[in-house]
């Protein structure tokens, strides 16, 4: 019985961590001039991430690319997001995104992920944005770190 309690133990955490694994990563940030975020795992810092705030635009870091979707605040933030896969093959460029309260713009990461990023409200020196990042997490579930056999 212990075997098979095992058996089904492992069985039923290869079913679920997988799910887990490819959750998407959401925030809400406020950036200042000259500041980085990365989308894959929400860490900040003056160099590296994939967008830099510059005090005018957002530009993109690395290997990232971006798109600009426009205006459209929330409404279109959230449909972008729960239709993702309708944007992955559009044209994503190094330019950098002209930064307006409630726009949109997508980031193709430099760990290969797909960020969608709502600029909220500019202010002196700062930016305020909410991001979604498609398929990943910061690790925060639970982990298996090793498997033994008794």
């Amino acid at each position: 019985m212990r075997s098979l309690l095992s058996k089904s133990t492992i069985t039923c955490l290869a079913l679920v961590l997988p799910i887990a694994a490819f959750a998407d990563l959401k925030g809400t940030i406020n950036l200042n001039n000259g500041i980085a975020l990365n989308l894959d795992t929400g860490a900040t810092a003056s160099t590296g991430g994939d967008i830099l705030w510059n005090g005018a635009n957002m530009t993109v870091q690395g290997s990232a690319t971006a798109l600009n979707l426009g205006a459209g605040g929330i409404s279109t933030f959230n449909t972008i997001v729960a239709n993702s896969s309708t944007i992955s093959g559009l044209p994503f460029t190094k330019n950098p995104i002209t930064s307006t309260a409630n726009s949109v713009f997508a980031v193709k990461t430099n760990g290969g992920n797909l960020g969608i990023v709502l600029i909220g409200t500019i202010g002196l020196g700062s930016i305020s944005i909410q991001y979604d990042t498609i398929g990943t997490s910061t690790g925060g579930g639970p982990s298996i770190t090793q498997v033994l056999n008794n």
